[in-house]
């Protein structure tokens, strides 16, 4: 996957990944796209948003705070409003990951 338009020098921040949500965390840097590369080992889940956001894990009932980010995975979303400037993140029980994360524009 070709990731255009973010800089070699992104501001990134790691957050490491446990079945207990991450508290909110600001995503450096600024732009219309937020980067997430998941080092692994387990599939995650992340939720954006203002200071107040929370991650969940996957339920039968769909929920905005749970997309899900690959083990391995390198994926850009597009923020859905000026103040999706926080992430936390979350695995399922037993699981860990750790992510990077960035913004900036790109696709």
């Amino acid at each position: 996957m070709i990731i255009a338009n973010y800089p070699a020098n992104s501001s990134t921040i790691q957050i490491a990944v446990t079945s207990t949500a991450s508290a909110a965390a600001v995503i450096p840097g600024s732009g219309s796209s937020i980067r997430i590369c998941n080092e692994g080992p387990s599939n995650c889940y992340v939720a954006i948003g203002d200071n107040s956001v929370v991650a969940t894990v996957p339920t039968s009932t769909a929920a905005s705070s749970c997309t899900p980010v690959l083990s391995g995975a390198d994926v850009v979303f597009s923020k859905q409003d000026i103040s999706d400037t926080y992430i936390s993140a979350i695995t399922m029980a037993g699981n860990n990951a750790t992510i990077n994360v960035s913004s900036g524009e790109g696709s």
